[in-house]
């Protein structure tokens, strides 16, 4: 939350400067601010990571890998952001690209392997049928003898 705090008072001071010394030098490109030939992509893309930092830090101390995944999705959206806030070349393209589709995996993995975990037993049940009772005797798909083939 510090890093979304400092983000949002780094890009409302950028603008703000913008505006100001676009109305005092009549907006010329030449420019004295250090962040002034910073794109703000890649302002939100190193806050991004910054934070990625901080959240991967703090799985070291929870149970389980899957808190990890969320802010492996944060450093793949910042690593994008850096990639592509400097110019839209298309040298970068194979990379963003890559990096769209380890976004779209990791989309997957949280989605049905932590927040919707139901449909494993589901799938399971479908694939592996249950045994079926019959009075005292129970009977599976393993244990029904059928006739021997006829060649």
């Amino acid at each position: 939350m510090i890093v979304g705090f400092i983000l949002v008072l780094l890009i409302i001071g950028y603008v703000i400067y913008r505006v100001i010394y676009g109305l005092v030098t009549g907006f010329s490109p030449k420019a004295q601010f250090p962040l002034s030939d910073v794109s703000p992509l890649t302002i939100v893309g190193i806050a991004l990571a910054i934070s990625t930092a901080f959240e991967l830090a703090y799985t070291l101390f929870t149970d389980g890998p899957d808190e990890a995944v969320n802010p492996m999705i944060t450093g793949v959206a910042a690593g994008i952001l850096l990639l592509i806030s400097p110019n839209l070349a298309l040298s970068n393209a194979g990379a963003v690209a890559l990096l769209a589709l380890a976004l779209v995996v990791l989309f997957i993995l949280k989605e049905f392997f932590i927040d919707n975990r139901e449909w494993i037993p589901r799938l399971i049940s479908k694939l592996i049928p249950e045994p079926t009772s019959k009075g005292n005797e129970t009977k599976d798909a393993s244990s029904t003898t059928f006739p021997p083939a006829k060649i």
